[in-house]
């Protein structure tokens, strides 16, 4: 096969594993771990065929892991980018901080507290049977209180998906960034779960680099 047959193929290649890529990111929107690295595997090498196909050069160094030039490079930089560093869709590094907002009814407020753990030690099975075994632990942030947590729903911060006892839905796809736990008498303070789960939600996302125990209220609209 000629020199230009090889790009040409390459090429084609190239723009059947991108078309790939987007069909599977339309069909599956909120991909697994696991699924986030074959993609990114996946879209690598079908960005390293359409730099085969430019003209021009290119060159990247990782420090210590590796050198590359040409559509290598390409390849190396998009893995080292998104499952070496971390990148969308929930392939996090393993020692991305993962928190769980625990809450208790106070005075016309919900206290809120946090257990914090690193993504790697979050359970893929079973993940409403920790959950609840954690809200009813002295791990409990304000576990010395009556916070009624025997009854508690649990929902993913990124989308309000819950987790219930069927295990449906897991704790780390979509990129989810950590869980909120709302016992039944902090939904009736706030009217209902998903009134309780917004305004938590609202504050949490603020303080996801530098955590810290706080106290909200529902609104006059609740």
């Amino acid at each position: 096969m000629s020199k230009n047959n090889q790009i040409l193929w390459t090429f084609i290649c190239g723009v059947v594993f991108l078309v790939t890529v987007i069909v599977i990111a339309l069909k599956i929107p909120n991909p697994s771990g696991f699924q986030c690295g074959v993609f990114y595997i996946v879209l690598a090498i079908a960005a390293a065929g359409f730099a085969a196909f430019l003209p021009g050069s290119i060159e990247i160094e990782v420090p210590q892991l590796v050198k590359a030039g040409g559509a290598l490079a390409v390849l190396v930089f998009i893995i080292y980018v998104t499952v070496i560093r971390g990148g969308m869709c929930g392939f996090f590094p393993t020692t991305s901080k993962f928190p769980i907002a625990m809450s208790c009814k106070g005075d016309q407020v919900a206290d809120v507290g946090f257990l914090i753990f690193q993504r790697s030690d979050v359970p893929t099975t079973q993940v409403y049977k920790t959950l609840a075994n954690l809200a009813v632990s002295n791990e409990h942030p304000l576990f010395n209180r009556d916070c009624g947590a025997a009854g508690a729903r649990f929902f993913r911060m990124i989308d309000e998906k819950e987790i219930d006892a069927s295990d449906q839905n897991d704790a780390l796809s979509g990129n989810n960034t950590g869980m909120i736990e709302i016992p039944a008498h902090v939904a009736q303070l706030f009217g209902n779960a998903h009134n309780a789960f917004v305004s938590m939600n609202t504050d949490i996302q603020g303080k996801l680099d530098n955590l810290s125990p706080f106290s909200v209220g529902p609104t006059k609209d609740q």
